[in-house]
């Protein structure tokens, strides 16, 4: 029964995190939030709720599964470089077929609902490295949906001084040694 409305104002201001590893703090808390409420509040069966936001809701949720599919996107030449195993069994022109034009409506897609100000490229980029992370936070919460305790993302803490931090890129560290392996 509430009505919403538009005021076309920035009103808000906050802080970003600080670095890529503060970022994959942030984003692990929202999978295990977002996880949570899918086992204690399932929009789905939430009375009061429109199909709307249900589907609405169910999606934002769903966002925090996408690393799992990634994740498998990612290893999945391994099975055949290293085992011989085929993932898909296709030829390349099926693969075209259905690729090419997926891949060309979002990237159009995506580019007309961001305006131009985000960019596909940058966005696949950090979901991919993001994947490792959020495929562990995602299925631990589903085998433990009361595990896991609440950190704040620290924030305001920028250095003028530049790092690298390599513990964050572990998991891509072997995941490419092992494509490395299988290629030779």
């Amino acid at each position: 029964g509430w009505r919403s409305a538009l005021y076309n104002r920035n009103r808000a201001a906050g802080l970003a995190q600080d670095s890529f590893a503060d970022f994959v703090k942030q984003r692990l808390r929202w999978a295990r939030g977002m996880t949570q409420i899918f086992f204690h509040d399932h929009p789905l069966f939430t009375k009061g709720l429109s199909w709307p936001q249900r589907l609405c809701y169910m999606a934002g949720i769903w966002y925090f599964f996408s690393g799992i599919h990634r994740f498998i996107f990612l290893i999945a030449p391994l099975f055949f470089l290293i085992f011989g195993f085929m993932t898909i069994d296709a030829g390349i022109l099926e693969l075209l077929a259905y690729y090419v034009p997926s891949f060309l409506c979002l990237f159009w897609g995506y580019s007309l609902l961001t305006y131009g100000y985000r960019h596909i490229f940058w966005a696949e980029i950090y979901e991919t490295a993001l994947c490792v992370y959020m495929s562990i936070a995602a299925l631990g919460t589903v085998f433990s949906p009361s595990n896991g305790r609440f950190t704040v993302t620290p924030k305001g803490t920028m250095s003028d001084r530049l790092y690298f931090n390599w513990r964050i890129v572990v998991p891509q560290l072997i995941i490419a040694f092992l494509i490395v392996i299988g290629l030779v």
